[in-house]
């Protein structure tokens, strides 16, 4: 993976004109490679889909480059994520062997029915899926939702049942060596001088609930009922209020709390700025996201390698094929998400023929 250069400053590599790729494919199917389009085309889905892994690295980990060093600054409010372990797993059927999270990521890219073990027929206009031999129907989120807390799941290699490895959960690392757990820094209350965690803080205002207006809130079936304005709120709402507050009573004296910035510190050089700036770098770009990404590992891997157009094709076409999902698709390709899966779909006709004429 390459190592992360999101900054505020950054400039994003933009999507791929929906024309550049249809021309490459039409140019394949009269059997005249144009190679500098095939260039062209694949360069641009690999620096997309460098942007998307370094977008993807600093939100989940916090870990972004210090504008003034360039050495790797971190998120203050984001704990520290320790090495990811691995969980093997091995079909003795087939002898496919791969990570147990890696096979959950290759299912959700290529449904296979939980019940039937075959292949299911997936409408990616429509997001749905099929299974052909059950005739069991639905969308492709639902079927994901199935997948997510699944023990038993397909073989990629030949779909016989493999079960999930047990677990070897390690004892959580020091307070020190993990940095500061999400939502839970220091608070001081200005009046009193007295110190609070976020999080108790939090929990203190939803113990003892009061409304915007600043009367109590008081439950009831329907939801929050306040004493003094007469408003109800659904406690789902008031939730969602009491997540995004940034202020809260201090439990001593009563005074308003404010929540510390949340900010990023380079421990290289002692530059610090909020997170903010790097959040807005990235916010409208379409470059997050939560899947496919060891299908953009693999691409960012492999495509410097291919050469010769004859190489280069091939990888270009394995990408967009790995990107024939529906909420990844979009963020490679300009357009809405149904013109750009309908480009796919007739891209994959064209494969298809190629490979019947071959």
């Amino acid at each position: 993976m390459p190592r992360p250069t999101t900054s505020p400053s950054r400039r994003w590599a933009r999507r791929v004109h929906p024309e550049r790729i249809r021309a490459l494919y039409r140019s394949e199917e009269r059997g005249l490679l144009d190679a500098e389009l095939t260039s062209e085309v694949g360069w641009a889905l690999w620096a997309r889909a460098r942007d998307v892994l370094e977008v993807s690295h600093a939100v989940h980990t916090g870990d972004v480059t210090c504008p003034q060093c360039g050495a790797t600054a971190r998120r203050q409010r984001r704990q520290a994520q320790g090495p990811e372990v691995l969980r093997p797993v091995r079909c003795e059927t087939c002898g496919y062997s791969a990570d147990w999270r890696a096979v959950k990521e290759y299912l959700k890219t290529h449904p296979i029915c939980l019940d039937c073990l075959v292949p299911l027929v997936h409408e990616y206009a429509e997001g749905r899926v099929a299974c052909p031999r059950c005739g069991s129907d639905g969308t492709l989120q639902e079927y994901r939702r199935r997948l997510r807390g699944r023990r038993r799941v397909p073989c990629p290699g030949c779909h016989t049942v493999l079960r999930e490895p047990p677990t070897d959960r390690d004892p959580r690392p020091a307070q020190e060596d993990a940095g500061a757990p999400m939502d839970d820094e220091a608070a001081v209350c200005v009046q009193c001088g007295a110190s609070y965690r976020w999080r108790a803080l939090r929990a203190a205002c939803r113990e003892d609930p009061h409304c915007v207006c600043g009367g109590r809130l008081v439950a009831e079936t329907q939801g929050l009922h306040c004493t003094q304005c007469g408003r109800l709120e659904p406690r789902s709402q008031f939730s969602r209020r009491l997540a995004r507050r940034r202020t809260g009573p201090c439990p001593g004296c009563g005074h308003t709390v404010r929540r510390p910035a949340d900010s990023v510190q380079c421990g290289a050089c002692g530059w610090e700025g909020p997170w903010s700036a790097f959040r807005r770098a990235w916010q409208g770009q379409a470059l997050l996201t939560g899947v496919g990404l060891p299908a953009c590992r693999q691409f960012l891997a492999e495509w410097p390698r291919c050469r010769a157009s004859g190489a280069q094709m091939p990888a270009v076409d394995g990408f967009l094929h790995a990107l024939h999902d529906g909420p990844l698709a979009p963020l490679f390709i300009a357009g809405s998400k149904a013109s750009v899966l309908a480009l796919l779909d007739e891209l994959a006709g064209a494969t298809r023929r190629l490979r019947q004429d071959a």
